[in-house]
């Protein structure tokens, strides 16, 4: 067919997990009218965080689902996602309009940004591998591979409820990273196998060997509220003082 190129969708979808039954859908269309083999892209896919608006959800929960949805998106075979958007465009709290940026109106970097960044930190430079082993829904878990290093990266969440999950490696340590960027490393025993608590903001677990997860159970902690924004906090990996030359040691606390 000569009627298109490229189709392009607009992929607002709450939540992001609904897509593989949309593109399912779409698909099947396209493969109706012989076009399957066309390339998909979405020209705008994102989130409001409005204060009060009908539609709007919470900082962090904007955070969860724009990640989820950019690799839900890859894994999909899209072959360009653009968030929309960059910047709010007002400061009416009912109007979800004016919510969908990753700054705020005055140019502040919202939760969201720094998880947007995190992503493109742990798997920018990564091919899909395919599904993790031992995942299924409702946990999405995927391998991938860093074309740079060779590293393993997968990454995995439950949007429906806190999980500890114990996962199997043949590597000596694993390096941690939550949604936002935080990382710990875990040297693991001669059994290779190690328990994480993981649930609606995915995390990203680094391997120099493919993991699998074993098992997966409900957590016995208490779920974290998306909507308490006081539960969203920030810690640099590396903290940079500057002082004046004159300022001693033990000035600094």
């Amino acid at each position: 067919k000569d009627d298109f190129d490229v189709l392009d969708l607009h992929t607002y979808t709450t939540p992001p997990e609904d897509l593989f039954g949309r593109i399912k859908t779409v698909r099947e269309i396209m493969a109706r009218y012989g076009d399957e083999n066309k390339p998909i892209i979405s020209t705008e896919f994102g989130y409001a965080d409005t204060p009060e608006g009908p539609e709007g959800v919470s900082p962090l929960k904007k955070a969860q689902f724009l990640v989820r949805g950019l690799v839900i998106h890859y894994v999909l075979g899209f072959r360009r996602v653009y968030v929309y958007s960059l910047v709010d465009v007002g400061t009416d709290p009912h109007d979800n309009e004016h919510h969908f940026g990753l700054l705020d109106f005055d140019l502040q970097k919202k939760p969201a940004y720094y998880a947007v960044c995190n992503l493109g930190k742990q798997l920018g430079d990564c091919d899909l591998s395919g599904p993790l082993t031992g995942a299924s829904v409702p946990t999405y878990g995927y391998q991938f591979t860093s074309a740079q290093n060779g590293d393993y990266v997968a990454v995995i969440w439950n949007g429906e409820q806190e999980q500890v999950g114990t996962f199997s490696t043949t590597s000596a340590e694993v390096q941690v990273v939550d949604m936002f960027g935080k990382a710990r490393r875990i040297i693991l025993d001669a059994d290779k196998r190690f328990s994480l608590p993981y649930g609606a903001s995915p995390i990203f677990i680094r391997s120099d060997s493919p993991l699998t997860l074993l098992t997966s159970e409900a957590s016995s902690r208490a779920p974290r509220s998306v909507d308490d924004e006081s539960k969203i906090t920030f810690t640099l990996a590396q903290q940079n003082l500057v002082v004046r030359a004159d300022v001693k040691q033990r000035d600094l606390g």
